[in-house]
């Protein structure tokens, strides 16, 4: 049985559409359209360029036409952000990034409520800026003018679906990322959008996945020429397309979908809603077919990726692989940072924020690109660490193995550092682990595959799995890192 599919998973940086040819055995990727997605900055602000982004869905969509047919199309994109539409569903303005500052005001009305014990237990999500209830507060506050117009909130995946089919709707992997949907019943909390005077009307129907959408619009398919295929419900947040092609055998395993941002974790039947999970920040997301990933946003590549920028733009063109060189030319460790402190979450100075961060915790001063990158590349590796123990804590599980996706996987030092801090075998899951996720969740729509167990067997031996064990004990370092992270630098 011969299948092609279309694939189009939006990062924040970049998005591609890939051609997925399965003959029945074997996968085949076919890139057949890549695009920079970049922020625009707008009076201090930023927002994304949806506009743009569709033109290049259309683009894509032209070149996979004269390649040939295919079934069906699945997008995934990043969790938070949203769009908003009118009565007559004409977008009303361009969607802001989550790492827009007037998120924090968002934070701070949350922070500052009583709340927030209940909201987790409505919602099992943690208060983050990436989330889209930060937004929502911060629009009622700036700009209170547009929910009073708007009749829609469609998170950006289904955003885009809408441009491309005219339906509006939702599903669970993405709806858990607005923070207003309970992952135990899959629908919206009536008590958490009344507590913050959200009105529930403007969020979509909420369909399961593994289910068909709708088809390509008569508008578009006249406008490019091609025949009306169908649309899948995919997970439309790309992390549980990660997490469902890791090429995992055994039972309980930690995940970390390892991109700007890592998403650290294991797979669950059922939701945590304890104290306990809420104090430590994991949130419950929904997977394909109801699969509970309990989870952490923790800061990814994007310090590694920020320090690149920063040093591209005056005049210091390092490539990724140089970078890490330079981190393996360092001593190891000499000072360390909290990833997540505030301090980072904005483009900016990283190399000269690293070095303020360690001046105020009285450590050693990192002199040179390679010690930073050093006391980066061990400050993630220990941030991975102190999650694992508060994962276990929740979950009162033992955990044999650590599976990295994403661009983390090609990552060679950071993956050994891993397994050195986490003192946890550490192993790659395909580089485009995201693909495979979406591709296999539209072959399940159709039947084409069985289920998820099938799936990842295919995935398994589609790319050679690289393992990193433990080479030494970090014990000193423990003590160091936990000392800093109880000094809240912001």
């Amino acid at each position: 049985m011969k299948k092609h599919i279309l694939a189009f998973d939006f990062g924040s940086s970049f998005g591609r559409a890939v051609f997925v040819h399965f003959n029945g055995t074997s996968l085949r990727l076919e890139e057949i359209h890549k695009f920079e997605i970049e922020p625009v900055s707008i009076n201090g602000h930023l927002y994304w360029d949806i506009l743009h982004l569709i033109h290049e869905m259309k683009t894509a969509l032209l070149r996979a036409s004269l390649i040939g047919d295919f079934d069906s199309i699945g997008i995934d994109t990043w969790g938070g952000d949203f769009g908003l539409l009118d009565r007559n569903g004409v977008l009303i303005s361009n969607p802001h990034i989550f790492r827009d500052i007037w998120n924090m005001e968002g934070i701070r009305k949350i922070a500052n409520s009583n709340s927030q014990k209940e909201l987790y237990k409505l919602t099992g999500t943690q208060i983050t800026s990436v989330g889209s209830l930060s937004q929502i507060l911060a629009y009622q506050k700036r700009q209170p003018e547009l929910f009073k117009v708007a009749r829609t909130m469609l998170p950006l995946p289904d955003l885009l679906i809408y441009f491309l089919t005219g339906i509006k709707a939702t599903e669970p992997s993405i709806a858990a990322t607005t923070q207003l949907m309970n992952p135990a019943t899959k629908k919206w909390s009536d008590k958490v959008c009344e507590n913050l005077g959200i009105p529930i009307k403007i969020l979509p129907p909420i369909t399961l996945s593994g289910t068909w959408r709708g088809r390509l619009s008569p508008e578009i398919c006249k406008e490019l020429n091609i025949s009306p295929v169908n649309v899948a419900t995919i997970c439309g947040n790309s992390t549980q397309c990660d997490v469902l092609a890791v090429p995992a055998k055994e039972p309980d395993f930690i995940f970390i979908s390892c991109g700007i941002l890592s998403s650290f974790g294991t797979e669950l039947d059922r939701p945590i809603l304890s104290e306990q999970a809420a104090k430590f920040g994991f949130s419950n997301e929904v997977g394909f077919k109801g699969k509970i990933n309990f989870l952490k946003k923790i800061t990814g590549l994007w310090l590694i990726q920020e320090v690149r920028r920063y040093l591209r733009n005056h005049g210091k063109n390092y490539s990724f692989s140089e970078l890490e060189q330079q981190a393996r030319k360092a001593p190891p460790l000499q000072c360390f940072i909290d990833p997540d402190s505030l301090m980072f979450s904005l483009s900016g100075n990283i190399p000269e924020l690293v070095q303020e961060y360690c001046r105020k915790t009285d450590q050693y001063i990192p002199r040179n690109i390679g010690e930073i990158m050093r006391c980066i590349y061990e400050s993630l590796a220990l941030k991975y660490h102190f999650t694992l123990l508060e994962l276990k804590a929740c979950t009162g599980k033992e955990y044999n193995s650590i599976y990295i996706t994403g661009g983390g996987a090609k990552d060679k030092l950071l993956c050994q550092l891993i397994a050195d801090a986490c003192q946890i075998s550490v192993m790659t899951g395909p580089v485009n682990a995201t693909i495979y996720g979406n591709a296999m969740m539209q072959f399940m729509t159709s039947n084409v595959i069985p289920d998820v167990e099938s799936a990842r067997e295919l995935i398994a031996g589609l790319e050679p799995v690289k393992k990193f064990f433990p080479n030494s004990e970090w014990f000193d370092a423990y003590d160091t890192f936990e000392a800093i992270l109880k000094k809240n630098i912001n």
